[in-house]
């Protein structure tokens, strides 16, 4: 195989990557919270120091877009939005801490204010925030303060890292780290309201067809190469 035909498949395994990002983007249109991501390339020159350096592509990683997205008012008074930079802080079932702005909250059998996939919201100091049987409509604070008519029940803080970009992704929502939280005493929590994916469908759409169209283009480089090098090698042998 010719150095054309591996640059162009270094190209075509790029682009297949990207489309996987790309759909999982869009898959995420719909979910609360959601931040999509894109591919990062890099540029590998083999023979740099010669005459003739081949330019390959290779994949850098992933980088998250940490923009808010729209901020959607449901009326439902356990779903919050963070209005902001930030993370809420939740316990997962191993006990470690988990960290999401996807705000669908609703109560569990305990009465503990926990995430639509069940995991707790940690208030101040990393306890459960639980909500008395019978106690009435919950209202929660643009400082996240939760309480009933029974009064105060817990405030659910919101957190950030140095380096956001750094956590790792447990599920569409859900990311771990081993940075140290630090609070986020500007950002308002919003009651009755969801923050949507940040996913533009159409900008992505765009990129996810101009990907298969490339990815299409440099596979029929690579099958035209190939074909020529047999048919080469099909004409030296006859003139033999």
């Amino acid at each position: 195989m010719n150095t054309s035909t591996y640059i162009s498949l270094s190209g075509q395994n790029a682009r297949e990557r990207q489309m996987e990002v790309l759909a999982n983007n869009i898959a995420n249109l719909s979910t609360a919270g959601f931040k999509g991501e894109r591919l990062l390339f890099n540029e590998y020159l083999a023979n740099a120091k010669g005459s003739d350096p081949s330019s390959y592509v290779s994949m850098a990683g992933n980088a998250r877009d940490m923009s808010q997205g729209a901020l959607t008012h449901t009326g439902n008074p356990l779903d919050v939005a963070l209005n902001g930079e930030g993370f809420l802080a939740v316990t997962q079932p191993d006990g470690t801490t988990g960290y999401t702005r996807n705000g669908h909250l609703q109560l569990d059998a305990q009465g503990e204010l926990v995430t639509s996939a069940g995991y707790v919201i940690q208030g101040d100091g990393g306890s459960a925030i639980v909500i008395p049987p019978g106690a009435g409509q919950i209202t929660i604070g643009a400082d996240g303060s939760v309480s009933t008519k029974q009064g105060s029940v817990g405030k659910i803080p919101v957190v950030n890292f140095d380096k956001p970009q750094s956590l790792v992704s447990a599920s569409a929502t859900l990311y771990t780290t081993d940075q140290t939280p630090t609070p986020v005493p500007t950002t308002q929590v919003m009651q009755g309201t969801i923050e949507e994916s940040n996913v533009q469908p159409v900008l992505e759409m765009t990129k996810l067809m101009n990907a298969s169209h490339e990815v299409a283009g440099m596979k029929n480089f690579v099958d035209g190469e190939h074909q020529r090098l047999k048919t080469a090698i099909d004409r030296l042998g006859k003139s033999i």
